[in-house]
């Protein structure tokens, strides 16, 4: 069986809203039931997981620890996997040894001209709120990576998992940095589509120099429906337009509402103070 054509395959059929996949594959597949029946069992297993699966579908597996990038950026440990990802700790040489982490993008579901597009995108956003990308390149052996600045500090998961909700001004604080944010990308046309506590950084959290960040801009670039979201199961953060093919800013700002209201305090006089979120209209 032909795995870029399996990839391929599995990418189209993921451009497509969620209903139509498996008629879709059927009618791509044509006359070969063992391509129908393995893209089919990727579909389902993406679906499933979310694209977070502990280890990627095709084996981009930490044999590229220790490689050094295009003769300047050295991989060390794995941060983290993702369905079709990997990404590194890792040095640039070039550069004094700084720290950076590198997404490594396996190739066949990521169209190189959309992903050209969006990386550069990416590159043009400057906000200290923003994990832009500091470089990007093609791998020998196909595939991506692409480098970005290492954000270092608690994620908002994390937060709330070791304090539960936070307190009203720190919500606020939070949510104006996160806004800010989302402002400077959506005017170059960057839309996240993957806001969620696990994706947001605090850096320097309880000192005067705490910043919110947003990281994992890049965890599907050149995703075959134009976003930089590849989630193929809607979360609870997700907007519904997102699942249907028509994610845009108000997507982003939908994900936000959803995250201040797990921050905010369980207090009624609270909750009625930002009761206006929940009925404000995202599409």
């Amino acid at each position: 069986m032909n795995i870029e054509r399996v990839k391929q395959l599995l990418a189209d059929a993921l451009a497509v809203p969620p209903a139509g996949r498996e008629s879709f594959l059927f009618a791509a597949s044509g006359s070969d039931p063992e391509l129908y029946k393995e893209v089919l069992r990727l579909l389902r297993l993406v679906e499933e997981k979310n694209n977070f699966l502990s280890e990627p579908i095709w084996g981009m597996s930490s044999s590229l620890q220790g490689e050094c990038l295009h003769g300047r950026y050295l991989l060390g440990p794995v941060l983290g996997r993702g369905g079709f990802s990997t990404v590194y700790r890792a040095q640039d040489l070039r550069l004094g040894n700084r720290p950076v982490a590198i997404k490594v993008l396996e190739l066949g579901l990521f169209r190189k001209e959309t992903a050209q597009k969006e990386i550069q995108a990416l590159a043009r956003i400057d906000h200290p709120g923003v994990v832009g990308i500091l470089d990007a390149g093609e791998l020998e052996g196909g595939g991506w990576f692409l480098v970005r600045r290492l954000v270092e500090g608690l994620t908002l998961r994390e937060l709330l998992q070791n304090r539960g909700r936070l307190k009203e001004n720190e919500v606020r604080f939070v949510a104006q940095q996160l806004l800010a944010a989302l402002d400077t990308t959506h005017r170059v046309g960057v839309l996240h589509l993957d806001l969620k506590p696990e994706n947001i950084v605090l850096r320097e959290w309880g000192t005067e120099h705490q910043q919110a960040v947003m990281i994992d801009f890049g965890s599907a670039i050149g995703s075959p429906v134009g976003s930089l979201s590849f989630s193929t199961h809607r979360s609870i953060y997700q907007a519904p337009a997102v699942e249907q093919g028509q994610a845009q800013c108000g997507s982003d700002l939908y994900s936000i509402g959803v995250i201040i209201r797990e921050m905010l305090p369980d207090n009624p006089r609270i909750q009625q103070r930002w009761k206006h979120l929940w009925e404000m209209r995202f599409d």
